[in-house]
């Protein structure tokens, strides 16, 4: 099952999207993890890493918090309409499993930049 799916206004860095990333309902035991957020959407592909800083993706294991904090280029990467979806996904030890999956929609801006 599809969780919600994420608004991104192109043109715009704020506000983060965040997901809450719980186990048995207590924060996601993210330790020795990268946790990788890919989005496709249109003829684009992001993928951002809790691994690398400049992607902007962080993880707080305390409170199961994966916050995205994206660029102006990142959001104008995303196509106008319901027309993406994203997925997150935890590697460790050489291996990947799926955590979170969802639709990615795009909304116009009418910002000058």
């Amino acid at each position: 099952m599809a969780d919600p799916a994420i608004k991104i206004r192109r043109g715009t860095n704020a506000p983060d999207i965040a997901w809450k990333l719980l186990s048995g309902g207590a924060p996601f035991d993210g330790a020795g993890s990268t946790l990788v957020l890919t989005i496709v959407s249109g003829g684009s592909r992001l993928v951002r890493s809790t691994a690398n800083p400049g992607d902007g993706l962080t993880y707080d294991g305390a409170t199961g918090l994966l916050r995205w904090r994206r660029t102006l280029a990142d959001s104008r990467q995303i196509s106008l309409g319901q027309v993406g979806r994203y997925e997150i996904e935890r590697r460790i030890a050489g291996r990947q499993s799926y955590l979170a999956s969802g639709g990615v929609i795009g909304v116009d801006s009418i910002s000058d930049d």
